[in-house]
């Protein structure tokens, strides 16, 4: 583990199974496999979910995944101080979701309807909300509100991911407590996403630990 990586860790307390989560996020992103993220990174997933939608070029579904794919990018560079440079870094990448990780740590989480998880009285940032609705547009290809197990799969899919049948059955069972109809909400969203940021128990996994990558490399 090198120093910067070291500094991280100890700074915010995370366990290798946090890095473990982080680092296979960047890695499923990071589309040139340069150990660098770009904007340019993102647009594959968005061609991906363009095709298999047969959205037209530049038509306002294809913008509206876009422009979400631009707020987080903008969020994420921003906290991480490289909106010049227009790169992020795997250290850089594994900061940001420790500085959001602690920021939720420090008070409420996000507010989406009537959903509210409170862990201290003070309250997180507002940029981690900003983070929270583009994460669920990047999911919501259809923007009805919920995520079907069939998106879930298409945006897997777009960031390199491929899950056996039985393995995206058993995964998304897990993330809509064994109601997979129903597909998931927000606030559905939020609490996994939560869970995948501050469980740091490998021995312990908790089902927002599949979220983001389909338990990909856990």
């Amino acid at each position: 583990m090198d120093q910067r990586l070291l500094f991280i860790k100890e700074t915010y307390h995370l366990t290798d199974f946090q890095i473990k989560k982080y680092e296979v996020m960047f890695e499923r992103l990071d589309s040139g496999d340069d150990n660098y993220l770009d904007f340019a990174d993102f647009v594959p997933h968005v061609n991906h979910i363009k095709k298999e939608k047969n959205w037209e070029e530049n038509g306002k579904f294809f913008l509206k995944m876009m422009n979400a794919k631009a707020s987080f990018w903008m969020v994420l560079c921003y906290i991480e101080g490289t909106i010049l440079e227009n790169l992020i870094d795997k250290n850089q990448w594994i900061h940001f979701w420790a500085e959001m990780a602690d920021s939720v740590c420090k008070g409420k989480t996000f507010h989406f309807g009537r959903h509210s998880m409170k862990i201290r009285p003070d309250k997180a940032p507002g940029w981690t909300t900003v983070i929270m609705h583009s994460l669920f547009e990047i999911l919501d290809a259809n923007f009805s509100g919920i995520i079907s197990k069939a998106e879930y799969n298409l945006y897997l899919e777009s960031i390199r991911i491929k899950l056996k049948a039985e393995e995206l059955d058993k995964t998304w069972n897990i993330l809509t407590d064994n109601k997979p109809k129903k597909g998931l909400k927000i606030d559905q969203m939020e609490e996994l996403f939560t869970q995948w940021l501050i469980n740091g128990d490998e021995n312990n996994k908790v089902p927002g630990d599949y979220f983001p990558s389909g338990g990909y490399g856990i």
